[in-house]
Order: C-alpha cells, then sequence, then structure tokens
C-alpha cells in the first residue's frame, strides 16, 4: 500500500512542478498572429537572464511583413521607444537594452503588411523582467528543496488519509523543508535575480515567495497540533491547502502588480550565506 502511496505522491509532485513551470510569469507566451491564409505561433519573451540585450525575434516567413518595436520600462508613462525590425531571412528581430536585475520592460510589436497594419490580440500587456545570473548549485537546491517540500507535503496528507495515521516525522520533515526552502535558499536565489532577497508579505505581493510563506503557516498548524488527535485531519487539509497553494498560477499576481525593486530585506544570516556562495 505504501508503495502505491509513494508513486501517487511522485506523480502529484512531478504534476505540481510541471504546472508551476508553465504557469510562471516568466514563461513565454505564444500569440497566434494570422497572416492572410497563414497562421504563425510566435511566442513573447517575459524574461531574459544575463548581461546582452534580450533579443526579440518573431518567426514570420512572409518577408512582406515589417515590423515596429516599442519598448519602455515598466511602469512608465514615458512615450515608448520605437526601433525598426530587421529582417533576417524568415524571422523580424529587434533588441531591448540590457538593464539591471528586477527592471521589467513593457513592450509591443505593430506588423504590417504593404503598409496595412495586421491585427492580432494579446490579453494582457507583454511585461518582461531582467534577472541576474543565478549560480548553478543555489539554482538547482532551489529545485530540490521546492521539490521535496511538495513530496513530503503531499506523501504526509496520503499516509493520514490511506495510511496508518499521519507520521509525526514527516509532517515535522514538510515543515523544516518548506522554511529551509522559502526562507532561506529562495531568498538566495531571488537575490541573484531581481537583487532584492524578498518581494513577500508583508512587504510585496510577490507570489512565489508568499506561497512558501502560506504553506509554512500551513504546516506549523500540523506541527504545533502534533500530539493531538484530530492531528490526522489537520494534516489531510494541510497537505491539500499546500498543493493548492502552489497550483494557483503565479501569473495571477506577478503580471498585475508591480513588484519592489531595490528595497532589499535587511537581515544578519542571509547575507553572510551570501557571501559565503559569492566567494
Amino acid at each position: 500500500m505504501k508503495g502505491l502511496l509513494w508513486i501517487l505522491a511522485l506523480l502529484i509532485t512531478c504534476s505540481a512542478a510541471y504546472y508551476q513551470r508553465v504557469t510562471s510569469p516568466t514563461y513565454p507566451s505564444v500569440v497566434i498572429i494570422p497572416i492572410e491564409l497563414q497562421k504563425y505561433s510566435v511566442p513573447f519573451l517575459h524574461s531574459h537572464t544575463g548581461k546582452s540585450d534580450c533579443p526579440i525575434s518573431l518567426q514570420i516567413g512572409d518577408i512582406s511583413v515589417k515590423g515596429e518595436f516599442y519598448y519602455r520600462k515598466y511602469p512608465s508613462q514615458s512615450e515608448m521607444t520605437k526601433l525598426e525590425m530587421k529582417r533576417e531571412g524568415d524571422k523580424l528581430v529587434a533588441a531591448i537594452p540590457n538593464q539591471s536585475p528586477g527592471v521589467k520592460v513593457e513592450y509591443r510589436v505593430d506588423l504590417f503588411k504593404n503598409g496595412v497594419q495586421l491585427n492580432y490580440t494579446i490579453s494582457k500587456p507583454t511585461i518582461l523582467l531582467f534577472e541576474g545570473e543565478i549560480p548553478k548549485f543555489p539554482f538547482f537546491m532551489n529545485l530540490a528543496v521546492l521539490g521535496l517540500a511538495i513530496f513530503l507535503s503531499t506523501w504526509s496528507g496520503l499516509l493520514a488519509l490511506f495510511g496508518s495515521g499521519a507520521s509525526k516525522f514527516f509532517s515535522m520533515l514538510t515543515f523544516i523543508s518548506f522554511i529551509i526552502g522559502g526562507f532561506i535558499i529562495a531568498p538566495i536565489v531571488h537575490k541573484y535575480a531581481v537583487n532584492d532577497w524578498w518581494t513577500g508579505f508583508p512587504i510585496g505581493y510577490s507570489l512565489n515567495n508568499n506561497k512558501f510563506f502560506l504553506a509554512s503557516l500551513v504546516w506549523l498548524v500540523v506541527v504545533v497540533t502534533i500530539q493531538r488527535k484530530y492531528n490526522r485531519v489537520i494534516s489531510v487539509v494541510a497537505s491539500l491547502l499546500s498543493l493548492l497553494i502552489f497550483l494557483i498560477p503565479s501569473t495571477f499576481v506577478e503580471n498585475e502588480v508591480v513588484l519592489p525593486v531595490g528595497k532589499a530585506v535587511k537581515g544578519f544570516i542571509l547575507p553572510i550565506i551570501m557571501n559565503f556562495i559569492s566567494a
């Protein structure tokens, strides 16, 4: 029985991780652009990593199509900078000048065929986030601990629901995983990416940060009530709530709210860890 529960927990974790990936605010959105009888699927980027300019490339084979590229920092009421897109074979290309980590840029593309502007629909303004390079070790540690925390949360809930009862050991391990992942490793990655330790509650709206915050609170309740008879029910509820929290699409908040940049959370432990890794 436990073998089947283990496989089920692993499948749920992998499915949740994949869903997290494709609903990330930095995941490219695909826009369908109809040109006469042809339809072109064009990805619009939402993130760029590194110190180079961000290339915007639209693969549109119709060489009679021309493009005008507009961009400006986000949020801003200033006039957008205009660039003529260059034709490189079957692609129209432009580039956004590199920005500091954490800076957002709003951009749009106007396409023309034989002097007539083409119509296509984008449900939201295209916002692109410039990110710093994240070293491999903290990056993969972040993914590993996040995956472990979701797996342990799911495993603990399944054990409480179908097994012999809630496991105190796994409940405690789940809580520790969320704490380490959400409040030590994730802020380090966040600092590298957007030059800020924390943009979640109570100083910001980052849903990714707030997911760890809420999940940690949920499992804190489990740990506090670990000696109670009703802890088994609480463990099941906590597991379900944690899964639902991490299934909330990050785009639900991230693309709607301007995240504070440059307001690093002051602290003692994290800067020491950061300096140690950078050494």
